[in-house]
Order: structure tokens, then C-alpha cells, then sequence
């Protein structure tokens, strides 16, 4: 990264810092490579010719959350084609979601080929849930501040862009709840406008009388503790997502022509 594009960077990171806080340098916000598996290797390889040679409306940046939505069955909880379909099908765009993805993870695919060429109007960013995994140690602070610095790198790339910073779905692990919650309410409180982004909550959409709602979860289908949101709670994003998106290209908000 060349000095000018550092110093870019450091004043829209102070810009963004909250009252009272300093936009400190974490873990959290440092590249650091995850493509070691096979799959993660070959996911990485097919993702880069797409972005190097076509053109795309909406980007998905994620971990598995994201990814996901390229999952094609065979049970229904496992099936996210009819979100596709109705959301993002009539809209040129491509998942670029990462199984186990964190906030350090996405800068670096940023930083080494994983994003298009060609400006997108629309990039999605939904990034934090491997943040709070065993192997790190990282405050809800400080995943909101390298989201907010994954915004900045956006922004310097694609400064007509239009960042959507999604918020950190809550899940089925109590230990962690605290955190996300953090994150989310330093990421609502965030003034976006100079980088051309805005922040969407999730959190809401995934609680029932007050609770989590274990039947937008792919994992209670199986037995398994509330992780990663099933094609309903999908739906759900992407319903939320419709408007904001179809205001960035342009047209009428609603779901995709015969869906």
C-alpha cells in the first residue's frame, strides 16, 4: 500500500473513531492470511479469474454466513437457492463469502485479489461472527473498529461505491452475546456519510418475544447450537437488504421479476 493511500486511511479512521475513543491498531484489523485448506485454496483460486475479468452490481463480503447462500441443498434448511433467486438473482452479483472468515481475514483478501477489478455500485459486508471464536480474544470494540477500517480500504478502492455494513447476527452461544452486541451498537453509532456506506441491523430479525428465534438457524435442524441463519432467516437479510440495494442501482425496490 503506497504512503498516500496510508495516510487516507488514517484520517477516515479518525473521522470515524468515536468520541472519547482511539482508533488503536488490533489484531483484529491486521491482514493475515486463510486460504491453508484445500477448499479454502480452490475457493480462493476459482474466486479470482471472476473478479479479474467481469463486471458485478452487488459484492457479498463475508465469512460461512455469507458463503452459504451458494449452498444448494439437498435438505430445505441447506437449500438457499430460493433466497438467491427472489433477492439477487436479476442483479449481477457474486458471494464472495469465506467459511471461518474473520474481520483480519477479509483485509487480507482485500488486500491480495479478492475483490472485482471493476468498481461494484453495491458491496455488502457481514463480518465479525469469527471474531468471537475460541482462537481470539477480541472485544466487541475492537472488531467494530476493523470493520470500520475494511469499510475505509472499500472506500479508498471504490469511492462511488455504496458500503452496506451489515450487523452481527446473534447466535446460539451465550458466552459471546455480550460482544456482538458491542460491535453492533459501536457500528450503529458510526457516522458512515464520508465514506459513502451505512450500517443495517440484524439483530432484531432473529429474536422472538424476546428471544432467539432457533427456527431462523440452520443448525437446530440437525441438532446442533444456533449459528448460522437458514434460508428463513436469510429471507429475512435480504428482505431488509431490498431496499437499500435498489436504491443504490437505481431502481424500484421488490423482489426479482417472477419470484
Amino acid at each position: 500500500m503506497i504512503p498516500t493511500r496510508l495516510r487516507l486511511l488514517a484520517a477516515l479512521l479518525a473521522l470515524l473513531a468515536l468520541p472519547g475513543e482511539a482508533a488503536a491498531s488490533t489484531g483484529a484489523d491486521q491482514p493475515q492470511p486463510h486460504i491453508g485448506t484445500p477448499f479454502l485454496a480452490r475457493l480462493f483460486a476459482r474466486q479470482r479469474p471472476l473478479l479479474a475479468h467481469n463486471s458485478y452490481d452487488v459484492i457479498l463480503l463475508g465469512d460461512s454466513i455469507t458463503h452459504e447462500l451458494s449452498l444448494h441443498g439437498p435438505d430445505a434448511w441447506h437449500d438457499f437457492r430460493p433466497v438467491w433467486n427472489r433477492w439477487f438473482s436479476c442483479h449481477r452479483t457474486i458471494d464472495l463469502g469465506f467459511p471461518g472468515d474473520t474481520t483480519a481475514n477479509l483485509l487480507w483478501r482485500i488486500e491480495n485479489g479478492g475483490l472485482p477489478v471493476h468498481a461494484p455500485k453495491v458491496a455488502v459486508v457481514l463480518i465479525g461472527t469469527n471474531n468471537n471464536g475460541p482462537a481470539h480474544g477480541w472485544s466487541g470494540a475492537e472488531t467494530a473498529h476493523a470493520i470500520q477500517v475494511i469499510v475505509a480500504q472499500l472506500h479508498d478502492r471504490f469511492p462511488a461505491t455504496r458500503i452496506i455494513v451489515l450487523g452481527i447476527p446473534p447466535n446460539g452461544y451465550a458466552r459471546v452475546q455480550g460482544k456482538i452486541a458491542e460491535a453492533n451498537a459501536k457500528l450503529a453509532s458510526t457516522d458512515w456519510r464520508g465514506l459513502n456506506a451505512m450500517y443495517v441491523p440484524t439483530m432484531d430479525l432473529f429474536e422472538h418475544d424476546g428471544e432467539l428465534d432457533l427456527g431462523l438457524f440452520r443448525e437446530p435442524h440437525d441438532g446442533g447450537r444456533a449459528l448460522h441463519p437458514d434460508p428463513a432467516g436469510w429471507q429475512k437479510i435480504a428482505a431488509r437488504l431490498n431496499p437499500v440495494i435498489a436504491e443504490a442501482l437505481g431502481i424500484a425496490p421488490g423482489p426479482c421479476p417472477g419470484h
